[in-house]
């Protein structure tokens, strides 16, 4: 130890954790064996904590780390010790669903693509073999190859750019989420792919806790981004772009049709507004926008510090948040019955 470096209590280590024993306890376990839940086969001594010391070092899933983090900790800490990040509610599964149904298209349109040429390939050797002028049949079969090859390609390729942006707005959004959560406390709940009464569209997050009500937009994107005022814009190879959803626009909309639901609720607050960027971008391209922009590189600090002009009590937190949570839960039961 160097001299002058405070000594440190080695008897006495508190371990901040961002996941609750319950929710840890249900997650699957992703190793060697069964993938029962974790906290089952710790409980049956299936698992111990050099398991759970290999899960947290090499386990591929975010959520599952932090699950075998919350395990071990509790086996062997002070509960009382532990903290824990946000509640995380969905409202929606629109994301998933999208992408399930961009990848089947993807699938269904290259297995079309498959059966149209063994189909030709076939009445190619059926003409032929029926004595007819192969020449022909070939040449007139190539064209009609070219023109639905052509014709398929092109509706592949869209497609598999709309598969391709689903992920990576699913993808980014996941991460933002996470990284959002571990940055708050319990008394903090996170609400995601909300709807709205009367509104198709849905919101990626709204944060509500004790720095007031918070609507994020998310975006993900391969370019880099700039923000000056209410202008955003992206830089592709033919220069910087105005970008077609401007996210600007598209969180104001969202944050006023929040405050507009409280109010036909009866409930008077304020809605913030911010943009989370999942990809990561220059600091220097946002010191100009007009609302707060969260990085990859600032988002813990700028969640960390998060207020209002007028803090909400606590009364009215658990009123908002029930308020919302009825909403989610009637939007995922309308889901599981479509």
């Amino acid at each position: 130890m160097a001299q002058g470096e405070p000594k440190k209590n080695t008897n006495h280590v508190v371990v901040k954790l961002t996941m609750p024993m319950e929710e840890a306890w249900q997650v699957s376990w992703q190793g060697r064996g069964t993938h029962d839940p974790m906290g089952k086969l710790f409980d049956a001594r299936q698992l111990d904590r050099r398991d759970l010391a290999w899960a947290i070092d090499f386990g591929w899933d975010p959520k599952f780390r932090e699950a075998a983090r919350t395990l071990l900790a509790y086996s062997i800490g002070e509960p009382a010790k532990l903290q824990f990040g946000a509640r995380v509610i969905e409202g929606s599964h629109f994301l998933e669903e999208q992408e399930t149904d961009s990848f089947a298209t993807v699938v269904g349109v290259a297995g079309y693509s498959l059966g149209l040429g063994v189909a030709l390939v076939i009445y190619v050797i059926q003409q032929m073999l029926s004595g007819q002028n192969w020449i022909g049949v070939i040449a007139s079969s190539s064209i009609l190859a070219a023109i639905a090859g052509l014709s398929l390609a092109i509706y592949l390729k869209h497609a598999m750019g709309k598969y391709r942006s689903f992920r990576l707005g699913r993808e980014g959004e996941d991460k933002t989420v996470e990284r959002i959560r571990v940055c708050l406390d319990g008394r903090w709940t996170i609400f995601r792919n909300l709807h709205l009464p009367g509104h198709n569209d849905d919101i990626d997050i709204v944060l509500v806790g004790p720095g007031g009500v918070w609507v994020a937009e998310v975006k993900s994107s391969k370019y880099t981004v700039r923000a000056e005022g209410k202008k955003w814009q992206a830089k592709t190879p033919r220069g910087w772009i105005d970008i077609h959803n401007n996210p600007f626009f598209q969180v104001t909309k969202d944050a006023k049709q929040l405050y507009d639901f409280f109010q036909r609720q009866g409930i008077v607050r304020w809605v913030e507004r911010a943009i989370a960027l999942s990809s990561p971008q220059p600091i220097s391209n946002f010191e100009q926008s007009e609302i707060p922009v969260w990085l990859t590189s600032t988002i813990e600090q700028k969640v960390s510090s998060l207020t209002t002009r007028t803090l909400p009590s606590e009364q009215e937190i658990q009123k908002i948040v029930e308020l919302l949570k009825g909403l989610a839960d009637k939007q995922l039961a309308k889901e599981n019955i479509k």
